[in-house]
């Protein structure tokens, strides 16, 4: 039950603050003209680099530990994902927390994704496998 718990308040924050790529945050160079470089080879500019861990991830973070570390600063999520957890089916189960007197009850299934975390360059994509 504690591990539902845990998946429950993960998914939440993905629903919250995850509709686009997180930059990984390692010293990988990207691939030139790799997939999620919009305009690579066409005189676009080069990707980004990361940002040094300590200077993303400050002593203004709140961290959460799980399958993921989930360090929060202020508004901002930022998801420690190990490489090994890369290109891993993971099931994301929403559960509805409370709601309106009247309308459902708390505990009640929302629905159920197939979802994977996969790199490309310095971006990391979450991937709705579909059921």
């Amino acid at each position: 039950m504690k591990s539902a718990m845990k998946l429950f308040v993960m998914a939440t924050i993905l629903c919250l603050g995850l509709a686009l790529g997180v930059r990984a945050q390692d010293e990988t160079p990207p691939a030139a003209g790799g997939r999620g470089q919009a305009g690579a080879g066409r005189g676009a500019a080069a990707p980004q680099e990361p940002i040094a861990y300590d200077r993303v991830i400050t002593s203004d973070a709140k961290t959460q530990h799980g399958v993921f570390d989930v360090h929060q600063i202020k508004d901002t999520y930022f998801y420690e994902i190990p490489t090994s957890e890369l290109n891993k089916d993971f099931l994301w189960v929403t559960l509805i927390a409370k709601t309106t007197l009247g309308v459902g009850y708390g505990g009640q299934d929302a629905g159920n994704h197939v979802v994977r975390w996969e790199r490309h360059g310095n971006t990391v994509f979450l991937r709705n496998c579909g059921r």
